[in-house]
């Protein structure tokens, strides 16, 4: 559900709220919370930068995730690929990756209690990013969600 706020200006912006999660793995990469803080803020200005510069400005993205910039989920970075992927490895722990998160209860409440419109998750993994959407081709056999 997209909120709509004016701010000190004219202009009338979309807030798309993002639930932030983090994995244990990417915690201890940032050494502690005030970093991985620090660095989820940086992500966030230079999305909205990014956005600006493209000339889009009807909405800018908010982190919905409350006092921390993230909330702690724990998720093995590198799980097993599903078992009827047919894709490349890589590819299909990414998408055991987007199954998880499109499924697991703990998320959904989470997402459900901040009032996310997009869930994203800081990992140490430099392999996969981008916006989850719904897959229009299908990778697997089987019935996966």
């Amino acid at each position: 559900m997209m909120r709509t706020k004016t701010i000190a200006s004219p202009n009338v912006f979309d807030f798309i709220d993002v639930l932030v999660l983090h994995t244990p793995a990417a915690f201890a990469v940032a050494g502690s919370q005030a970093q991985l803080d620090a660095a989820i803020a940086e992500a966030f200005s230079r999305s909205d930068t990014a956005l600006a510069n493209a000339a889009i400005t009807s909405f800018i993205l908010r982190n919905a995730s409350g006092a921390n910039q993230s909330a702690l989920i724990n998720r093995n970075e590198s799980p097993p690929s599903p078992p009827d992927c047919t894709a490349p490895p890589g590819f299909c722990r990414w998408i055991g990756h987007r199954v998880f998160l499109r499924t697991d209860a703990t998320v959904q409440t989470l997402r459900n209690s901040a009032g996310a419109d997009l869930v994203m998750v800081v990992a140490d993994q430099t392999t996969a990013s981008g916006v989850a959407y719904v897959q229009k081709t299908k990778l697997w056999a089987g019935n996966r969600p």
